[in-house]
């Protein structure tokens, strides 16, 4: 199984100005069979890579000292990657 997202396919968020990248990948495999007369087995992968974004909505500073509006997008990457085995014995 394989699953894609793109900043293409999604909204703007309404709280930033300009739309900050946005990117999911996902990709799933599962193989499982007999080793024996008595013995199986299971192997399961999945591996998710995400490239999401924060928003930064904050009052600052400057160097008058008069506030001034901050309104941001950071991209926020997060890596997953899961095995999974399993033997069965009968």
């Amino acid at each position: 199984m394989a699953g894609f997202s793109d900043n293409d396919f999604n909204a703007r968020n309404p709280f930033v100005t300009t739309r900050p990248p946005y990117q999911s990948r996902l990709f799933s495999a599962n193989v499982s069979g007999p080793l024996g007369k008595k013995v199986s087995f299971s192997f399961d992968v999945q591996e998710r890579s995400i490239r999401e974004n924060a928003v930064i909505n904050a009052t600052n500073l400057d160097s008058n000292f008069l506030p001034q509006h901050v309104s941001q997008g950071v991209v926020t990457p997060e890596q997953r990657l899961s095995v999974i085995h399993d033997w069965t014995f009968s």
